[in-house]
Formats: structure tokens, C-alpha cells, sequence
């Protein structure tokens, strides 16, 4: 008669500790590699982005600006960017804008971020004391970086329009 051999009580229990240790290492490997990872965002050009938040935003109420504009406004050069897209209206006594930047780099968000929120505050400044509509259009503006991404927007729905961003960047 054949017996197989038993293996000892104490070989048995090393050997389970060891796996189980390996599957923890595993894990926790996964687990930083997951947390790393960071926030993932759709490659989209910056006519792409306005068209996902076109219907939110009313886009073809608004003019469509080009580069000049956008140099008139801000002070700088679209071609420093991978792409932009600005919207508004040519009515002076109007601040509705919706502006999209997609950045070559996500090191130039700073400095951007900074040009609008100064303008943002110089026109909240003029429309103060003779326009509270567009006062408090401009003090409830959003103006958020998201990754290669940057968004502007004044209008009565503006958050609205971020969330429709927002969703629609994100992979």
C-alpha cells in the first residue's frame, strides 16, 4: 500500500504566509499604481470641447471671436496655445463669454488663469455701480483649469456648463 506523504503542520502554514504576504505586496502595488495615475482626459481639440457644451452654453447665440479679439481682450497670443476658442458678444454693455483654451503645455495654465481672473475683476469693477446684471454674472463666473484644459465662463448658467465640460473632458 502507497501513502502519500503528509507534509508537516509547520511547512504548510510558511508556505500560506508567503503567498498571502506576495498577494498583499500585489495589491498595495496595484493600488499605488491606480492612485498615480491621476485624473485622465480626453484629447480633444478646443472646437471639440465647445461643441460638447455648445446646446448648454448657447453657443450660436453667441459671436464666435477669433485670434485678434482674444489678443484685443487678454493680452495675449492664441498661437501660444494649442488651441482656443472664444465666444461673447459685441455688444459692450454685454460680459456673457465663453472662452476655451486647450494648452500646449499645462504649465501655461497659471499664467492664463491669473490674465482672466484680473480681467474678470476689472470688468466686475466697470459694471459694479451701472449694470448688476453683469456684476453678478461676473462675480458668479467659472474659471477652472482641468489638465490641458481651461474654461471660462460667463453666463447665467454657468455651472451648468462646467458640469457639461466637466463630463465631457474626463475618459
Amino acid at each position: 500500500n502507497f501513502r502519500a506523504p503528509v507534509p508537516d503542520k509547520a511547512g504548510v502554514m510558511k508556505a500560506v504566509r508567503i503567498i498571502l504576504e506576495l498577494l498583499v505586496v500585489a495589491m498595495l502595488v496595484c493600488f499605488a499604481w491606480w492612485m498615480g495615475r491621476g485624473e485622465l482626459y480626453r484629447d480633444l481639440t478646443a472646437g471639440e470641447v465647445c461643441e460638447t457644451i455648445s446646446d448648454a452654453a448657447r453657443l450660436s447665440e453667441m459671436v464666435h471671436f477669433g485670434k485678434n479679439e482674444f489678443k484685443k481682450d487678454y493680452s495675449l497670443n492664441a498661437n501660444e496655445y494649442a488651441g482656443v476658442e472664444y465666444y461673447g458678444y459685441e455688444d459692450l454693455m454685454n460680459s456673457e463669454t465663453v472662452l476655451v483654451v486647450k494648452l500646449a503645455d499645462e504649465s501655461q495654465g497659471a499664467e492664463l488663469l491669473s490674465v482672466i481672473e484680473a480681467r474678470n475683476e476689472e470688468l466686475a469693477e466697470l459694471f459694479h455701480s451701472y449694470s448688476p446684471e453683469n456684476y453678478d454674472l461676473l462675480s458668479h463666473a467659472v474659471l477652472k483649469q482641468e489638465g490641458g484644459y481651461l474654461i471660462y465662463i460667463v453666463r447665467d448658467n454657468a455651472e451648468e456648463i462646467y458640469q457639461v465640460f466637466h463630463n465631457n473632458i474626463k475618459e
